[in-house]
């Protein structure tokens, strides 16, 4: 008998379909600033344009791929010269190894250089296939075109037949992932990033206790290491200390509340272990660079527009 259950990177992985959009942009149309919780893609059709991604501009055009992580600013800068039509397929997933992206697992680049335009055509094909079927059931959900909250009210409970169509989607996105992967796979680590088990361990704690007050002590009392190893770690594993990795996961979970309820921001602030509302506000303003209820409106108007 064999289980495949026993390797560990099934039990950790999660693949998770968030939308699926094709955008038609006038070169008087541009990509605002803002960083999504989630792994964005998009395959540029036609056009070209010039994306800012961790402060470094890259020309994107036809044929391209372009891959931003969760938590990046980006922005496309309008283009009244430019006499075509920016046209490409978003995709916003959530792609996790555990409580890790698996983009940053792989260390996947920006705008890799696709050599294999007829795989490339593929994936957009395959692209078009699920677009078409999600656009399907979000019509037979009844919950296109309606805001993320009021979706998640709608369709609360789904029939056999929508159970069917929603797994036939999920299928349909494993093997559009499948593919991704296979178009990206000369660009990626032989490996991924190795992690240490302790950092696991301290990465899934912080997970778990957002909400608490937190100092370096207490994450390296709970994986049985002295502080300074456990910095060393996390600058090794992910260029940053552990206290910098909190910062960030709550900001990530914030975001996440932000978009997904209608919780008020002060008990956002509470839940993610902000005592004082004044230092959670400077803090999402210093890493995302505007207020939380200014992101919850942008966010929700990109959104509720595609």
């Amino acid at each position: 008998m064999g289980h495949i259950q026993a390797v560990s990177f099934l039990k950790n992985l999660s693949l998770k379909l968030n939308w699926i959009i094709e955008w038609n942009f006038r070169p008087d149309m541009g990509v605002g600033k803002i960083a999504y919780p989630h792994t964005i893609i998009w395959l540029i059709l036609d056009g070209r344009r010039h994306i800012t991604i961790h402060e470094k501009t890259y020309e994107i055009k036809r044929g391209d791929l372009v891959v931003i992580p969760p938590h990046t600013i980006r922005y496309v800068e309008a283009d009244a010269n430019d006499r075509e039509l920016f046209r490409y397929i978003t995709v916003c997933c959530d792609l996790k190894l555990g409580s890790l992206e698996f983009v940053d697992m792989y260390r996947f680049p920006i705008v890799p250089a696709i050599q294999d335009q007829t795989r490339f055509q593929e994936l957009i094909d395959l692209s078009y296939t699920l677009l078409r079927e999600t656009n399907h059931i979000l019509n037979q959900l009844g919950i296109k075109n309606i805001s993320e909250l009021e979706a998640q009210k709608k369709a609360a409970n789904v029939s056999a037949d929508e159970t069917e169509a929603l797994l036939y989607v999920q299928s349909l996105f494993g093997a559009w992932f499948y593919q991704f992967y296979r178009l990206m796979r000369p660009f990626l680590l032989e490996q991924p990033v190795t992690i240490d088990p302790r950092i696991q361990t301290a990465c899934s704690y912080i997970e778990k206790h957002l909400n608490q007050t937190m100092k370096i002590g207490d994450l390296a009392r709970n994986v049985y290491i002295s502080e300074s190893h456990l910095r060393l770690l996390f600058r090794k594993t992910f260029g940053k200390s552990p206290m910098e990795y909190l910062q960030q996961a709550r900001m990530k979970r914030t975001k996440e509340l932000l978009v997904n309820t209608e919780i008020p921001i002060r008990d956002i602030a509470e839940m993610i272990g902000y005592q004082n509302q004044n230092m959670f506000s400077r803090s999402f303003v210093k890493l995302e660079g505007l207020s939380a209820r200014e992101y919850r409106k942008r966010y929700r108007e990109k959104v509720d527009k595609q």
